[in-house]
């Protein structure tokens, strides 16, 4: 087993990690968060972390993409970290009790320890990734419209404009009779655009 390389920013109510995996998708992927443990398990890789603080693991999340595993941690308590690990950690400070001035005094930089260069290559690749994945998707659906039968298309033509293109039917006996309604990403809240 290999050990991962990982890297984490955070927000004053949340930790994200990243953590670099090759292929990510096709290794079987599992991650079990808990309290003040994370530990990612696939093929031949491996990454155990004792968190420097502790955790809601009810409103924690990962997502495995292609180059990476991100994993998203609720915080229990809005402060900042200093470390992610246990045996790293320094104290943390609260910001909500110090007056303004007295916070940017003691706030940790989490900014110098970055490699930025490395975020935004990652960043550029993952969206890369991302723009390749929704190319293909969309070679998909072109080839299935252009070998499709008359009423297969207008089936998805249909669906596809009535639903502000949050619904794609194949099925004209589905769609015929009724207007498709919308349906948005769970998440996410449909805004009517306006001029």
């Amino acid at each position: 087993m290999s050990s991962l390389r990982h890297d984490w920013y955070q927000t004053e109510q949340r930790v994200v990690i990243d953590v670099l995996v090759k292929n990510a998708s096709s290794r079987n992927i599992s991650v079990n968060i808990q309290p003040t443990q994370i530990s990612l398990r696939g093929d031949n890789v491996e990454l155990d972390l004792d968190l420097a603080h502790e955790i809601d693991p009810t409103k924690s999340t990962f997502k495995i993409m292609s180059v990476k595993v991100e994993i998203i941690l609720q915080k229990l308590v809005g402060e900042r970290w200093s470390s992610l690990k246990k045996d790293g950690a320094a104290t943390s400070i609260s910001f909500s009790n110090l007056p303004q001035t007295e916070q940017a005094k003691a706030s940790p930089s989490q900014y110098n320890d970055k490699n930025w260069d490395r975020v935004v290559k990652d960043a550029y690749d993952s969206a890369e990734i991302e723009k390749d994945e929704a190319k293909q998707l969309n070679s998909l659906f072109e080839k299935i419209y252009n070998e499709s039968d008359p009423e297969v298309r207008r089936a998805m033509n249909k669906s596809f404009t009535e639903s502000g293109g949050t619904v794609l039917s194949t099925n004209w006996n589905e769609v015929s009779g009724k207007k498709v309604q919308m349906k948005p990403p769970s998440g996410t809240d449909f805004v009517p655009w306006s001029e």
